[in-house]
């Protein structure tokens, strides 16, 4: 097994570069391929600057920023996290799609299709449970759902996905407060079984 991702880099908050000085030491150590990145604060020259700043930190061991857009935060869609990564082009980032976030944030298809393949670091894949609550952070963290066991067109996703081309690392992210008691070797079955039929192995 290898270490596929480290999570996470918070930009625009006050110990941003703690931070980056933690995972640089982390992913010297570990190697992974990307570090998760949200962005907390409006977008403007600032963030840019301590984006880039961040980048270049991590950039020594190998790794490259995934920006991963969330509908409570600054950088809400597909489309914001494109811009943010296209005006920093020497960061080499790309954008982090979560199923969650694009069924619950503001993007349709239209914005999912836009998203150009190269622009894509890996998908992360999970179903939810219908909503219960107006609060998104609490839903997104405590009440997923392993996909096909929840309310998600992910048959749909994964043909926009795929249209593409994309033949990526599919990361699958179960945050459910039920779950997090289970059997460490059950959770990781049912994770694999539950999205091999929305994502085939190759021939």
């Amino acid at each position: 097994m290898r270490c596929f991702e480290i999570a996470t880099l918070m930009i625009g908050t006050d110990d941003v570069d703690e931070q980056a000085d933690q995972i640089l030491e982390l992913a010297t150590t570990l190697r992974p391929e990307w570090i998760l990145t949200n962005v907390m604060a409006p977008v403007d020259d600032a963030v840019r600057a301590e984006f880039a700043r961040c980048a270049g930190v991590i950039s020594e061991s190998g790794a490259r920023l995934a920006v991963e857009y969330l509908p409570w935060t600054p950088v809400r869609s597909a489309t914001e996290a494109l811009e943010l990564v296209r005006s920093v082009p020497n960061a080499r980032a790309r954008v982090l799609p979560d199923t969650w976030h694009h069924f619950r944030g503001p993007d349709g298809w239209a914005e999912l299709d836009a998203l150009p393949i190269d622009d894509i670091a890996y998908i992360q894949f999970d179903d939810a449970l219908p909503m219960t609550l107006d609060d998104l952070v609490e839903e997104t963290c405590h009440r997923r759902a392993f996909p096909g066991e929840g309310e998600f067109a992910l048959d749909t996703y994964c043909e926009h996905v795929r249209a593409k081309g994309f033949d990526g690392v599919v990361s699958v992210e179960i945050l459910n407060a039920e779950y997090r008691d289970m059997d460490i070797h059950e959770f990781a079955r049912r994770a694999f079984d539950s999205t091999r039929r929305f994502w085939p192995a190759r021939p």
